[in-house]
């Protein structure tokens, strides 16, 4: 039994290589497969080791496996082709090597499918461009939820106009006509309802939050300054949210929320908030002074980590520290600088909610959104009564 099949497999194998274009289909496939499955393992631990796994040899096995036939079908055209001395074991054996072509064919798609929904793929396989998002996106509060939950819509339709989009951007990255910065907003974002909306329920959107910012001096002890606000959450988006009123815009959550899972700092209030975490010690004499001063002169990770250590000899934690501040935020060679991406949340860093609060049409009544409990004080007392 076992020479049968030997002998069927090896007549198989004579009959489909008569023809140069068989046998390089052959020869395609077969190394495809078996590079694909010693890969595998790996496949996910590269973003580029990935694209060779999941992208191209695919791609390669399906093109030897079209090849077969096609060859075949040139070389019948063309008289030459010879009859097999057993049909039936000839199609035996072309069964059994379908199914097993078939069922690599469908794990290879599938696994490709799901590498170019992964965050790895979106963040890290075009570095060059997506390295500033990829890094903003890593610290932001939606460092959790995958770039497809917010970048594509559901449904076949929003899935395939997200790849076929996707060829156009793979086509701008081979020829570097991408835009540098990228712009803002993005074209074709699907709407909020369907991404914001189908994690964020509106019922969620209510009631009051305490809101705590701290300031530091520029002073020789760093003196925080801390300003309490009671957001009205629910008034707030009441009002926004699809209302009725003729003199309130109604807006979508990207209009305020439009840097949701790719902030961007400026050096003051990344400071600010090292100092708070720990990460910069307030101990160190106008290290917030001098660490913003750094990041504002900076031209690189490296010449802000030098600058640094010039203020601060022996304190290489600290000055790396702020060196990845510079890095998560300043690229250069995407034009990206201070200030390029800001965010809308507020009204600190930029007009933000007076963009449409100018005075004119919508109220600038400051307690319409927020109660100011404290502003711009050292220890204030209801933090103090709250055990902060």
């Amino acid at each position: 039994m076992q020479a049968r099949t030997s002998s069927g497999a090896a007549e198989a194998v004579n009959y489909l290589t008569q023809n140069k274009l068989s046998l390089a289909g052959v020869l395609i496939a077969t190394s495809a497969a078996v590079f694909w499955l010693f890969l595998l393992p790996a496949g996910s631990s590269n973003p580029y080791l990935g694209l060779l796994t999941f992208g191209l040899l695919p791609a390669l096995l399906l093109l030897g496996l079209l090849l077969i036939p096609l060859g075949l079908w040139v070389q019948r055209r063309s008289g030459a082709v010879a009859r097999p001395s057993d049909p039936r074991r000839l199609a035996g054996f072309l069964v059994a090597t379908t199914i097993v072509n078939a069922v690599i064919a469908s794990q290879t798609g599938y696994r490709a499918v799901n590498y170019m929904d992964s965050v790895q793929f979106c963040g890290e396989t075009c570095h060059s461009v997506m390295q500033p998002e990829f890094k903003a996106y890593q610290v932001s509060a939606h460092s959790g939820v995958e770039c497809v939950k917010c970048h594509v819509a559901g449904g076949p339709q929003g899935y395939l106009r997200a790849k076929l989009n996707g060829l156009h951007q793979v086509y701008a990255l081979a020829t570097g006509t991408y835009h540098r910065p990228i712009p803002v907003p993005v074209a074709n974002l699907p709407g909020a309802d369907e991404t914001c909306g189908s994690c964020h329920a509106r019922q969620a959107l209510e009631g009051e939050r305490l809101r705590v910012v701290t300031h530091h001096e520029d002073d020789k002890a760093n003196s925080p300054k801390q300003t309490v606000l009671m957001m009205k959450i629910g008034v707030i988006h009441r009002a926004h949210l699809g209302s009725k009123k003729p003199e309130l815009k109604s807006v979508s959550c990207l209009d305020c929320h439009n840097r949701p899972a790719h902030t961007f700092e400026v050096p003051e209030d990344a400071v600010d908030r090292a100092i708070v975490k720990g990460t910069l010690p307030r101990t160190l004499e106008f290290v917030r002074k001098n660490a913003v001063a750094a990041l504002r002169r900076g031209k690189s990770g490296a010449a802000v980590r030098a600058s640094f250590l010039g203020q601060y000899p022996g304190h290489d934690r600290e000055a790396a520290a702020v060196a990845a501040i510079f890095e998560r935020n300043v690229f250069p060679e995407m034009k990206i600088g201070w200030g390029t991406y800001p965010t809308r949340l507020g009204h600190a860093d930029n007009n933000g909610c007076f963009r449409c609060h100018d005075g004119t049409k919508q109220t600038q009544d400051c307690n319409a959104c927020h109660t100011l409990v404290a502003m711009e004080e050292a220890g204030p007392k209801v933090l103090k009564d709250l055990g902060w």
